[in-house]
């Protein structure tokens, strides 16, 4: 699979799909590693505003967590220094 048909399925994938697509080969990893298919990480089934709008919404010095369930829909904002700790984190709790 080449770079070209990864971009023209890669809005129409969940994160599960994404991640079995990143590690069904090495070219396909090696793909994935371009921060473009980082920035937005949709963990949920449901759909989303487009990225651009979505991106453009928040501010860049913070990693923000989007609660999308029925009930409560918060966002939580961190800083993004706080990435370097990302590593130890074993359980996120939305």
């Amino acid at each position: 699979m080449n770079e070209l048909l990864l971009q023209l399925i890669y809005p129409f994938l969940n994160f599960k799909s994404f991640y079995l697509l990143r590690i069904s080969s090495k070219k396909m990893q090696s793909f994935t590693e371009k921060p473009y298919y980082w920035k937005i990480i949709n963990f949920t089934n449901y759909p989303t505003l487009s990225e651009d709008s979505i991106i453009n919404a928040f501010e860049n010095e913070y990693l923000h967590v989007v609660n999308l369930s029925r009930k409560n829909n918060n966002i939580y904002s961190f800083p993004k220094n706080l990435l370097s700790k990302a590593k130890d984190i074993k359980i996120i709790m939305v």
